[in-house]
């Protein structure tokens, strides 16, 4: 099992609620890029009982709900998101769920877009652990028909490389060597010229 994450935080602090919530928050991520949305709920909402004030584990529970076509507790969650993004004069845009009938498949892309990325993904040593289950969801979602939902992750591997303020030249190479092998060369070779000049 690949370690998610390195600490050199005090006991106190690790025992700390909110050391619970990034723990939880970062096991959700493992499962929902294994494509286990059971387990990545489970963890998710583990999460925002250690920190409910998290906008980015009720966005997340959002998505995962999309995915799961469950449009009622979906909104629900970016709803709650967003009470607490006014709250906090964070800024947010949630997902607007409009209806109760079968999620599109353009609505689950904009889902799989707007995934909030724990802070860790921008260390390499983590990312290597991620990039192989992001291709194969990709995958999955090519197989069964949602190009839409698929091209969603596509975009949020690009966005990550240009918004992250951590990401460094070693992760935007392996980003761009994952969107060149699953055939996005485009979009791989634009991600390889920024490392190249961010380096």
């Amino acid at each position: 099992m690949p370690i998610l994450f390195e600490t050199t935080l005090s006991l106190e602090e690790l025992t700390s609620a909110r050391f619970e919530y990034e723990l939880y928050f970062n096991l959700g991520h493992a499962a929902l890029w294994s494509g286990d949305f059971d387990q990545a709920v489970a963890a998710f909402t583990r999460a925002l009982e250690a920190d409910s004030r998290c906008l980015d584990a009720h966005h997340n529970l959002g998505v995962l709900r999309l995915l799961r076509n469950e449009p009622e507790a979906a909104r629900g969650h970016f709803a709650a998101a967003a009470a607490l993004a006014a709250h906090t004069g964070l800024p947010y845009d949630a997902i607007r769920v409009t209806d109760d009938s079968p999620v599109s498949d353009a609505l689950q892309a904009a889902a799989w877009r707007s995934v909030r990325l724990p802070a860790y993904l921008g260390c390499a040593r983590h990312l290597e652990h991620f990039l192989p289950a992001m291709i194969r969801q990709i995958a999955h979602l090519r197989r069964i028909g949602a190009a839409d939902a698929a091209l969603g992750i596509r975009d949020l591997m690009v966005a990550y490389t240009v918004q992250h303020p951590d990401v460094t030249v070693e992760v935007m190479t392996a980003i761009a060597a994952a969107l060149c092998q699953l055939g996005w060369r485009v979009e791989g070779e634009a991600v390889r010229r920024r490392a190249i000049m961010t380096g």
